[in-house]
């Protein structure tokens, strides 16, 4: 029975302070119109010492980009051949970025091995790279995760911290003491905070 994919697998360089990250938006487009929550998750970024760089996509909106697969698709490509560029991290997540497979093919991760981190439809594109053999990273993405790291128990920051830029080559993943149900202030004007903690 053939494995999934059909190399090993090649981990990525972790990040350094001053890096330079890819920000795009390869499903939906949604800092248009949260434009705080958006800027809020690029300064999280800074704060952690990383410099966003965004490209074309992430400025643009849902109906843009579901018309365009083909756009994302050259985002993602350029990012990854961009030596410049450390790593790539999503908007958010959305829906339908498997329409972006018919423009590029899984080889180019291999090629550009460098970290690809986001979460919910960000799965298509990791599962991609995985193909390829390369790990990527299920997590985060600018608004729905770091825009919200002020107002989540410091642990998460420090999980960041630790997860980005520290030397381990088996990360363990620690319990935090409470958990956050739901977003709040998701408006043009709002920053996108999160609700109440609870504990764990």
């Amino acid at each position: 029975m053939p494995r999934f994919w059909p190399h090993e697998l090649l981990t990525v360089p972790r990040l350094r302070k001053g890096d330079r990250v890819a920000i795009v938006s390869l499903s939906s487009g949604f800092a248009p119109l949260f434009p705080k929550v958006y800027e809020r998750g690029l300064d999280a970024l800074r704060t952690l010492g990383l410099e966003p760089v965004p490209f074309p996509t992430a400025s643009m909106g849902s109906e843009e980009l579901y018309e365009h697969p083909e756009t994302r698709a050259r985002d993602l490509a350029q990012a990854l051949e961009d030596d410049s560029i450390a790593a790539i991290v999503s908007s958010i997540g959305g829906y339908e970025s498997i329409r972006l497979y018919e423009h590029y093919r899984p080889a180019m991760f291999r090629r550009h091995p460098k970290m690809v981190l986001g979460g919910s439809d960000s799965t298509t594109y990791l599962l991609y790279g995985l193909r390829a053999g390369v790990v990527g990273f299920y997590g985060p993405s600018v608004m729905a995760g770091f825009s919200q790291m002020d107002d989540l128990p410091t642990e998460f920051k420090d999980h960041l911290e630790r997860f980005l830029f520290g030397r381990w080559k088996r990360f363990e993943y620690a319990a935090y003491p409470s958990f956050i149900h739901g977003y709040t202030g998701w408006s043009a004007t709002g920053k996108g905070g999160v609700g109440k903690p609870v504990k764990s």
